[in-house]
C-alpha cells in the first residue's frame, strides 16, 4: 500500500469493508509481481468484522471478530459458529488494497 493511500485510509478507517493482503509467490503460482495477487483478511460471508484499530507508524493493529465453525454436541451433531476476537498486526507493505463500504 502506498503512503498516500495509507494516509487516506487513516481518515476513512470507519468505512472499511475488506482488507486485501499480499499473497506470496509459490512454485505453482509464480508471477513477476506477487502484490497483484491477494487474499481477504475477513470472511464477509459469515459476518467477520473489524472491532477496533490502532495505527502505529507503518503498521496497524486490528481486533477482528472471527467466526469459527465448531461442533456443538453429541448425536445428532450440531454445528454452529463461535465468535472469537483475534488481534492482528499488519505492516503497510503487506496490504495490497482496502475496499470501502458504499
Amino acid at each position: 500500500m502506498t503512503k498516500k493511500f495509507w494516509n487516506d485510509w487513516k481518515r476513512r478507517i470507519g468505512e472499511t469493508k475488506q482488507v486485501y493482503l499480499c499473497r506470496h509467490k509459490t512454485k505453482w503460482f509464480d508471477e513477476e509481481n506477487s502484490l497483484r495477487y491477494s487474499k481477504d483478511l475477513l470472511d464477509l460471508w459469515i459476518g467477520e468484522r473489524i472491532l477496533s484499530y490502532k495505527f502505529n507508524g507503518s503498521t496497524i493493529e486490528l481486533v477482528i471478530e472471527r467466526k469459527i465453525y465448531t461442533e456443538g454436541g453429541p448425536w445428532p451433531l450440531c454445528y454452529h459458529y463461535e465468535t472469537q476476537n483475534e488481534c492482528v498486526t499488519i505492516h503497510r507493505k503487506d496490504i495490497v488494497s482496502v475496499e470501502f463500504k458504499k
